[in-house]
C-alpha cells in the first residue's frame, strides 16, 4: 500500500488490514514497515502494556499478526522468504523508492484524500504513472470519503472507494470491513 503523502493513514489502514484478514482468513500476517517512519516501534511500546506481545529477532507479534521494519531491498527479499499467507507492504509515501516491489505486488493499492487541499497530489502521483500498465485497475481509497458523495480522479476515469477514518487501531468496523472485501 502506498499513500500519496506523509500522514495520509496508510501505516493505520495496513494494521487494520490485517486485523480484518486475522478475523476472516486462517494463516499467517506479516505487515513489513518499509517507509522509515518508525511507526511500528512506536506501536510497540504502545502495545507491551495492553497486548500479549511475542519478540522475533527484528520484529515482535501480536495474534498471527506479525510486524517488522525493513530498511533495504536485501532485507526485503529475506523478509519475503518466509513462510506467510498475506503480507502487507506499508511504503507509506516512499512509493517512488519501493516502486518496483510496489508494481511486482499482486495487490495495488493508493490511499488519499479528496479534501480540497489533497485532491491535488491523486493527480500528482496519477501524472507519474500513467504509463503504467493497468495503472487504473488499482484499488484508489479516500481515506476521507465517509459520508461523501464517492470522489473520482483522473479526469473521471477512476473511481474512489471511501473510507472512514480508523478510530481504534484494532477495532474493524462493519464500514471498513465491506472496503477491505471489496479489495480482495
Amino acid at each position: 500500500m502506498a499513500g500519496l503523502y506523509h500522514g495520509a493513514g496508510t501505516t493505520i489502514f495496513c494494521i487494520n488490514f490485517a486485523v480484518f484478514l486475522s478475523k476472516n482468513f486462517a494463516g499467517k500476517i506479516r505487515i513489513i514497515e518499509l517507509n522509515e517512519s518508525g511507526d511500528f516501534r512506536k506501536l510497540l511500546k504502545g502495545l507491551e502494556e495492553q497486548r500479549d506481545i511475542r519478540m522475533e529477532k527484528g520484529s515482535f507479534e501480536v495474534g498471527v499478526i506479525s510486524f517488522s521494519s525493513v530498511f533495504s531491498e536485501r532485507e526485503l527479499v529475506y523478509t519475503l522468504d518466509e513462510e506467510y499467507d498475506f503480507v502487507i507492504l506499508d511504503l507509506g509515501c516512499k512509493y517512488l523508492k519501493y516502486q518496483k516491489v510496489f508494481l511486482e505486488s499482486d495487490q495495488k493499492i493508493v490511499l488519499g484524500s479528496t479534501l480540497l487541499w489533497r485532491k491535488q497530489e491523486y493527480e500528482h502521483f496519477l501524472s507519474s504513472v500513467r504509463k503504467i500498465e493497468h495503472y487504473d485497475t488499482w484499488e484508489y481509497v479516500d481515506m476521507a470519503g465517509g459520508k461523501r458523495k464517492p470522489g473520482f480522479v483522473d479526469g473521471g476515469r477512476i473511481k474512489l472507494k471511501k473510507f472512514d477514518w480508523i478510530i481504534e487501531t484494532f477495532n474493524v468496523t462493519e464500514r471498513a470491513a465491506k472496503v477491505y472485501w471489496s479489495l480482495l
